[in-house]
């Protein structure tokens, strides 16, 4: 289970653009090097075609929902979202 600086320190980097978040790690490394910290394994390109490859690989869900039933919950939560700020007003 990750501490709840690393779970604070993924809510952080995912709210940053993909570019600012290359900077981050950038940055962290140097701070890491330059206090001594013990290096950690260099942080690997996430590959999208084996990704592809596992996806296509797998079994179908078999739970997965239809264009109709997402929409429909996108439906419902801006429906409660929506009501929720009127409420609030």
């Amino acid at each position: 289970m990750p501490s709840r600086a690393i779970a604070t320190l993924v809510k952080i980097m995912e709210s940053l653009p993909e570019n600012v978040q290359d900077q981050v790690v950038e940055h962290l490394q140097e701070y890491m090097q330059q206090s001594n910290i013990p290096a950690f394994p260099q942080v690997v390109e996430f590959d999208w075609e084996e990704w592809e490859r596992r996806v296509e690989a797998a079994n179908p869900d078999p739970d997965e929902l239809t264009t109709e039933e997402i929409c429909e919950i996108v439906r419902e939560v801006r429906s409660e979202k929506l009501l929720e700020s009127n409420l609030h007003q």
